[in-house]
């Protein structure tokens, strides 16, 4: 019953697909970023997510 709820794969947060890339991270910026997604108990991509959001303007 709990998987009701839950979104079909590929889709989360805001109803949009989510797609693979691949980058490459410095190991310090890396290592950073577990740290901040582990400290407010976020996933890696959520956190990349929010930030390219922030960084790029949402909408556009």
């Amino acid at each position: 019953m709990s998987d009701v709820f839950r979104a079909p794969d590929g889709v989360r947060g805001r109803g949009e697909r989510w797609v693979k890339t691949s980058v490459s991270l410095r190991a310090d910026t890396r290592m950073r970023l577990k740290r901040y997604a582990a400290a407010h108990d976020m996933k890696l991509q959520d956190v990349i997510d929010e930030a390219l959001d922030a960084y790029l303007g949402k909408g556009l």
